[in-house]
């Protein structure tokens, strides 16, 4: 390691007893050769309240994965399912649920705040819903309204409604 970093692109370990060290990166991933790293397609993830953002885990690069999602209305919470490229997050201010299909742009609310006592159904009544959790498993969201101390689930095709816990 102590000559041309052992040949190693980022970081180069010494192993005991052995005369060839060990590459590896820290950032990006160990290339087919041992010794170059590879940028990876993983970054962060992150909520703004009018904008859903993100960006590279390398600090080398200084583009942004994908432009931001904007005119939102209290975005504070999202999660991610990996396999379908979607991005489900709770809007506060908007007292609603959405979608963000990355590569499409575009956005869909699935669970929106009604007037219950017009509509006569509350079964889909949403507040200030200000917590998200999603599993990708099952494809089904779970988030937490701070209005009426309670966690729903739901599918994503709007169906099973549960309430899972009630606090008070």
């Amino acid at each position: 390691c102590a000559m041309r970093n052992g040949g190693c692109e980022q970081l180069c370990f010494a192993i005991p007893k052995s005369n060839t060290p060990r590459c590896t990166c820290a950032t990006g991933a160990l290339a087919a050769d041992g010794k170059t790293c590879e940028d990876v397609s993983e970054y962060l993830i992150y909520a703004m309240g009018t904008e859903i953002r993100s960006l590279h885990l390398n600090p080398n690069v200084t583009s942004v994965p994908w432009q931001p999602v904007t005119d939102l209305q209290g975005a504070v919470a999202l999660d991610y399912d990996y396999a379908d490229n979607v991005i489900v997050f709770s809007q506060v201010t908007g007292r609603k649920l959405s979608k963000f299909k990355i590569s499409t742009r575009e956005v869909t609310d699935f669970a929106v705040h009604v007037n219950a006592t017009a509509s006569g159904d509350a079964s889909h009544e949403v507040y200030y819903p200000d917590g998200t959790a999603y599993d990708w498993i099952n494809k089904k969201v779970y988030w937490s309204d701070q209005k009426i101390n309670r966690i729903f689930s739901m599918n994503l095709d709007r169906t099973h409604r549960t309430t899972v816990m009630i606090t008070e």
